[in-house]
């Protein structure tokens, strides 16, 4: 049986095709959106971001005001370029990836990755660690946001926190439904570009105490217009206790999911 030899010319062609192929991956970037940016005593942020490739990588960190503006003053870096290293990972407080200056400041951050392999979440807690609860950033805005759990009680009110984070105004709508499905009200509340909003439900949609539902912010895109803008999360109260929820687009609603954690006993219950 004869041995079947490659031509150089060939073995030069496939090379090439593999790093050219190679060369489009590595060049490929990844916005990654934080909804949320504050650093107070009575609630600071913590970002974790990892790197799993054999080759650094960068993340250039964008601030905004909930007016859309970038934040700025004395003591303040903004935007700042991060290098993660390869197989490596990188913990700050807002405070230290921005400056001092920061404190008291608050908004939302654009994170522009060199590649897309790069991850992340971010964490809420106040100084005295009474509450904390964290969720992954957001890699995909969508034009319509699911809040699952929203509530008007007496000890608190549900908070949510949307961004615009496209270049052109919306006016997107604001409907809450009960836990029946009922619809209960609707607001439209505008938003200029870049900012956002961050608050009370009650600020968006009159309600009375005692309602449980759910909100949906939905800026109406057609196939023919579609926007997809939106990033947020909510929080809701438990005497001095948080938990912090990622709005669920449109992209991951399901039929059917799994349930992965369930506890009913020792005080606690899912």
């Amino acid at each position: 049986m004869k041995a079947r030899h490659i031509k150089p010319s060939k073995v030069a062609i496939l090379l090439l095709v593999i790093l050219t192929s190679m060369s489009d991956l590595f060049a490929q970037r990844q916005t990654l959106y934080l909804p949320i940016l504050q650093a107070t005593n009575a609630g600071d942020l913590g970002l974790a971001l990892s790197n799993p490739t054999l080759s650094d990588a960068t993340v250039t960190l964008t601030a905004r005001g909930f007016d859309g503006q970038g934040i700025s003053g004395q003591d303040i870096t903004n935007p700042v370029t991060l290098v993660i290293p390869a197989s490596g990972q990188r913990s700050l407080r807002a405070s230290e990836i921005f400056g001092a200056g920061v404190s008291g400041k608050t908004g939302w951050v654009e994170l522009a990755a060199s590649t897309p392999a790069v991850k992340g979440f971010f964490i809420l807690f106040d100084a005295g660690l009474n509450f904390i609860d964290g969720a992954e950033l957001v890699s995909t805005p969508s034009p319509r946001l699911i809040f699952p759990k929203v509530s008007v009680t007496r000890d608190s009110t549900t908070d949510i926190t949307f961004i615009n984070t496209e270049a052109s105004g919306l006016r997107p709508t604001v409907t809450l439904y009960d836990n029946a499905g009922n619809l209960t009200a609707r607001n439209i509340f505008p938003v200029e570009p870049f900012s956002g909003f961050s608050g009370p439900i009650t600020s968006l949609v009159p309600v009375d105490r005692g309602f449980e539902g759910y909100a949906v912010v939905d800026v109406g895109s057609t196939p023919f217009d579609r926007h997809e803008p939106l990033v947020g999360f909510e929080t809701y109260k438990n005497r001095s206790d948080i938990a912090l929820l990622s709005a669920v687009p449109d992209s991951a609603v399901l039929r059917t999911g799994f349930l992965v954690h369930l506890a009913s006993q020792s005080g606690y219950q899912t």
